[in-house]
């Protein structure tokens, strides 16, 4: 389906879902069932949950460790968050306006998210519900062990769930201790961190080790040669791929090429040499060379090598005639190009004069990776965590299927691996992005509460005469400076790269 076809769906069952409420809510049925409006959202309140939690809350002192730990895991959370959003500034002025974030990319939303499929939906839908109904239990088992009435639990929603609440006895917290504040804060983002060490656990022992190759060999990356993309080249010329050296292929030749497609096994004749992976628009090559299309000779010198390639380049000026031969289409081709300045293109003193073609050349080598490349990203203890836990953004969560067929698990096991990565992949981001010091998130409010305290101890030890009102006054600038801070920052990558 198309971006246009997937909007005029998303339009149709708003608008189904808008009428089905208004006749619901003209009948009265919402208002029996304690459904009220919340904005173009519904809220649905009810007292169910209300024993469940309290029996949860029995046991104070673990729920009190628990918190606690809580408070220091969130607090270093946010420091590193707003260290990472710092480290990355000087390189946001490096990236070009043209390949800058968009505001989309702030949304975790398939199909709005360019960078997410629109597959994805329902394993976002499963990461929520379990993100939010944690986070909110967790607040409220921890009303309950600080003596805090709840008056309700909730859900809010339009179509799928978009949140639950707790809903507690607001004078109650109010006046609680500042510190009981602050575990009830820490509590929820502590859920989802828990999840997340759950799910790490989970993936890294139970699912991981059932993953392996079909077969060895190296994945392509991208169409070429003949092949689509993620076939696994298995053999060259009688050879297993794991015993040669893909830059010991000779170049602007024919060879025999083994490979497995996911399904089955097949062989065929090819043609191998440099391949042009990009075209500048507006140079010489465009129109007259095209992706996929594999340099043979320049000027009758056969091209064996990259830097065979630059070293013909380098010679040549403005203003040159170059006569290409090239492989397209199971036949050989030939063109005449004039060359033009390569300082137009690429604005370097050193390039003034020099001839430009404007193509961009790779082999092999430089488009295929190992079979066991990816597994190191389904697994949290062989990559980095931060590479981890953003697969989705990189476009391996949910896992290619094409991809996935060339590794033993059958297709129920990578939906029921992908249920339980979105689950830490929702609870991450939840639990992260309540701990930056923004208000009305858990960790500007946690951010509010030790300002004042600190406040108030600096007003007692330096016998300052600055009233209750004053003070709230000043903790609420100061806050409110913290938050706007902390969203400048979130902001840099979608600002800066655009001031260029």
């Amino acid at each position: 389906m198309s971006m246009l076809e997937y909007l005029a769906m998303f339009i149709a069952i708003i608008s189904a879902y808008s009428i089905a409420v208004l006749i619901l809510h003209n009948k009265g049925v919402l208002k029996k069932k304690n459904i009220s409006f919340f904005g173009p959202a519904l809220m649905w309140r009810t007292k169910k949950g209300k024993r469940f939690i309290e029996n949860l809350a029995k046991k104070p002192k673990i729920w009190k460790i628990y918190s606690d730990v809580g408070i220091v895991i969130c607090f270093i959370s946010m420091i590193l968050m707003i260290y990472l959003f710092v480290r990355m500034i000087p390189s946001l002025f490096e990236i070009p306006a043209e390949q800058a974030p968009t505001p989309q990319m702030m949304l975790l939303l398939p199909g709005i998210n360019p960078l997410l499929p629109i597959n994805s939906i329902l394993y976002l839908v499963i990461g929520l519900i379990v993100a939010v109904v944690a986070h909110e239990f967790s607040h409220g088992i921890l009303f309950r062990v600080s003596n805090i009435k709840i008056k309700s639990l909730g859900l809010l929603y339009m179509i799928i769930p978009l949140g639950a609440f707790v809903e507690p006895d607001e004078k109650q917290f109010n006046k609680a201790q500042r510190f009981k504040k602050i575990r009830v804060l820490a509590a929820g983002p502590m859920a989802n961190f828990v999840i997340v060490g759950i799910c790490i656990v989970i993936i890294s022992s139970i699912f991981v080790p059932f993953i392996a190759p079909k077969s060895e060999g190296s994945i392509l990356l991208y169409d070429g040669y003949g092949l689509s993309r993620w076939s696994l080249i298995t053999e060259i010329d009688g050879e297993k791929l794991d015993e040669i050296q893909l830059d010991n292929i000779s170049l602007c030749s024919f060879h025999n090429i083994s490979y497995f497609d996911g399904h089955s096994f097949h062989s065929k004749k090819f043609f191998y040499g440099l391949m042009i992976v990009s075209v500048v628009k507006k140079s010489p090559a465009d129109g007259n060379l095209h992706l996929g299309d594999i340099i043979c000779s320049i000027n009758n010198i056969s091209i064996t090598s990259k830097e065979k390639f630059f070293e013909i380049m380098n010679k040549t000026k403005d203003g040159d005639i170059v006569n290409i031969k090239f492989y397209s289409n199971g036949s050989f081709h030939n063109v005449s190009l004039t060359l033009v300045n390569k300082y137009d293109f690429i604005k370097n003193e050193k390039n003034k004069g020099k001839g430009f073609l404007g193509i961009g050349l790779l082999d092999l080598k430089n488009i295929t990776v190992d079979v066991n490349y990816f597994l190191k990203y389904l697994n949290p203890f062989k990559t980095d965590f931060l590479t981890f836990a953003v697969l989705p953004l990189l476009g391996l969560s949910p896992f290619p299927s094409h991809l996935a067929n060339l590794y033993t698990p059958p297709p129920i096991f990578w939906i029921l691996y992908t249920i339980v990565y979105w689950i830490f992949f929702i609870n991450f981001a939840v639990a992260t992005f309540n701990v930056l010091p923004i208000v009305p998130l858990d960790g500007g409010y946690m951010v509010n509460n030790i300002v004042e305290g600190l406040i108030f101890k600096l007003r007692e030890k330096m016998k300052l005469k600055i009233d209750d009102k004053k003070i709230d006054f000043i903790v609420k600038n100061i806050t409110m400076l913290i938050s706007l801070l902390t969203l400048f920052l979130i902001l840099m990558p979608f600002i800066i790269p655009r001031l260029s």
